[in-house]
């Protein structure tokens, strides 16, 4: 797991970096024959016409859902053991006005930090890029790409997307309950997932015969696209779940030292009392 202090930096270095890699590739964003370019770039881009090619959007917001829980269990946890540490007495609980807007202004700072980590889909790119850069041969990643750009291996990477990702991500949160029901003030990333997940689950569902395709089964049964989909499905995984790990861990920090914005409600809440 990455320094929590060097993290953020780290973070906007490797956006920086690849977003200029993003910007060349689309404005050269066909494919490339090896001798036309040094075997190193032609790695690189062959690479980068892979991971611009997967959808990020069902990731995002699996993400968001995952942190914005994470966050508001957090601050919950902070807001309570401050009333104890500061001696705030048994009306200094969630229903106080005081602890509501408390709670409100570290929420505007999670909701801000979640836009910046994970709603930029840049993270998702970085994964995927770190993942296959390493992985793949400018061979491989320049095939499956060339694949993924025909009509059926656009549906097959809509599959992937959907059901190797996005399905087994979904999976692995709920049944460790790191997605729990009910956390409140978590609807709205709720809400965002379910619309993601049924605006793209009915046209998977409606391509599950996809694969009598015979360039389909063909891609699927050589050994670059059996050695794609244990990428994706473990180490493409794991890599997402160690980001969100990750990016929890800086939040969690990141609320731990917001707890400057709650002192004026605090005092507040004291003078409140005080009258009372």
């Amino acid at each position: 797991m990455a320094n929590p202090s060097t993290f953020l930096s780290e973070h906007h270095q490797k956006i920086n970096a690849l977003r200029f890699c993003l910007l060349v590739l689309l404005c050269f964003n066909c494919p490339v024959k090896a001798e036309e370019r040094t075997a190193e770039g032609y790695h690189y881009q062959a690479v980068n016409r892979l991971v611009v090619q997967h959808d990020p959007s069902m990731p995002i917001a699996i993400g968001c859902l995952v942190v914005k829980q994470a966050g508001l269990i957090k601050i919950r946890e902070m807001l309570e053991n401050y009333g104890k540490e500061n001696a705030l007495g048994k009306s200094w609980n969630a229903t106080a006005p005081e602890w509501l807007k408390a709670e409100k202004e570290l929420i505007i700072i999670l909701d801000e930090e979640i836009g910046l980590l994970v709603r930029d889909p840049t993270w998702f790119k970085i994964a995927l890029y770190d993942l296959f850069v390493e992985r793949l041969s400018a061979e491989e990643a320049d095939e499956i790409a060339s694949h993924f750009q025909t009509p059926t291996g656009t549906i097959q990477r809509e599959i992937i997307d959907m059901s190797m990702i996005a399905e087994t991500l979904q999976l692995a949160y709920t049944i460790s309950r790191t997605i729990k029901p009910n956390i409140a003030g978590s609807e709205r990333e709720y809400d965002e997932l379910q619309k993601v997940w049924w605006a793209a689950r009915p046209t998977f569902a409606a391509r599950a015969n996809i694969y009598k395709d015979p360039a389909v089964r063909r891609f699927a049964g050589q050994e670059t696209g059996r050695k794609y989909g244990r990428l994706i499905a473990m180490q493409g995984i794991g890599a997402i779940m160690e980001y969100m790990r990750e990016v929890v861990a800086e939040i969690e920090k990141k609320m731990e030292q917001s707890t400057f914005v709650i002192e004026p409600i605090v005092r507040k809440f004291r003078e409140t009392s005080i009258r009372r």
